[in-house]
């Protein structure tokens, strides 16, 4: 089951030097045991905090370690490195092939040798003539996947297993909006759960239904979020899910966006495996999770008049 919450703050950061290259990541010494459960116990994972992408460029800035290197890895190669200030802020910043798919990792690398993943992917995937899946190996979650044409709509897409999937880019340019309501990416697992989420600019509630039928309400929190988690109880399928905006009993407006609970991809291979599959008013993006199972994202176009 998908345990979800939403909201990440947005944080700024001083800009600090990144080298670039794609250079494999050095061999680095297992650590002996007790330093590998001190790490786990007092090492501040790496994650992303703010995304851009302008120029030709991926912005990236975030918290980590403080006083560490921080690795950006990508299918098993460094491509950059940058040093964490004594605050514990870094700042980053890669080239974008408009024509690849990427999926940059976070790795701390300590004094003693001591690499910390992140749990954290961040993914930008171009769109293809065809849906496209792409396996990788069992201990990279990174992936390679066929060249696309230029200039054509691209998913910057932030994940984490069992976590909240942030879109930072849509390749539609926006997400489905009605009056104060819309709609964000829709995030569920193979077991049947599921997570709906947006933002409202108006207090109340918003009704949640699927094919006609009712499967929960959510209220609109202080900050204008809503979200709402279900758990084993949609099964796979089409559905038509409509998200309502209500004031009392009364509706104040509604969207309808077209869904699909996918059936597993070809690929059942664990670590990171990607399967995407284009539309013209909804994206759907699958990975592979390490352990086994899966996890999906749907990303819908703004509402058409």
């Amino acid at each position: 089951m998908l345990l979800l919450g939403c909201g990440l703050a947005v944080i700024t950061f001083a800009a600090m030097a990144l080298t670039r290259g794609q250079t494999p990541e050095p061999a680095v010494e297992k650590p002996n045991a007790a330093s590998e459960e001190n790490a786990s116990i007092s090492v501040i994972p790496a994650v992303f905090k703010t995304v851009s992408e302008a120029g030709g460029e991926l912005r990236m800035a975030g918290t980590s370690e403080p006083n560490v290197v921080l690795v950006l890895s990508q299918s098993g190669k460094r491509i950059g490195d940058t040093q964490v200030d004594r605050t514990g802020n870094w700042t980053a910043v890669l080239p974008i092939d408009p024509r690849e798919t990427q999926a940059i990792n976070l790795i701390v690398t300590l004094p003693d040798g001591t690499r910390v993943r992140s749990d954290e992917t961040l993914f930008r995937i171009p769109k293809t003539d065809t849906d496209t899946s792409a396996p990788t190996r069992p201990i990279d979650t990174a992936i390679e996947v066929p060249r696309a044409p230029f200039e054509i709509p691209s998913l910057v897409l932030l994940t984490t297993p069992g976590g909240p999937s942030r879109v930072i880019k849509s390749p539609f340019g926006g997400m489905p909006l009605s009056g104060p309501l819309s709609l964000g990416p829709i995030d569920y697992d193979e077991s049947g759960g599921a997570v709906f989420r947006g933002r409202s600019e108006r207090n109340g509630r918003v009704r949640i239904y699927a094919n006609g039928a009712v499967i929960g309400d959510a209220p609109v929190q202080v900050d204008g979020q809503w979200f709402y988690i279900i758990a084993e109880t949609l099964p796979r399928g089409t559905y038509d899910i409509v998200v309502a905006l209500m004031e009392g009993s009364e509706e104040v407006t509604r969207i309808t966006v077209p869904f699909e609970k996918m059936v597993s991809a070809a690929d059942t291979s664990s670590g990171g495996g990607l399967y995407v599959s284009f539309g013209e008013k909804r994206w759907q993006v699958r990975r592979d999770l390490l352990g086994g199972g899966a996890q999906y994202t749907a990303i819908f176009a703004p509402l058409t008049p």
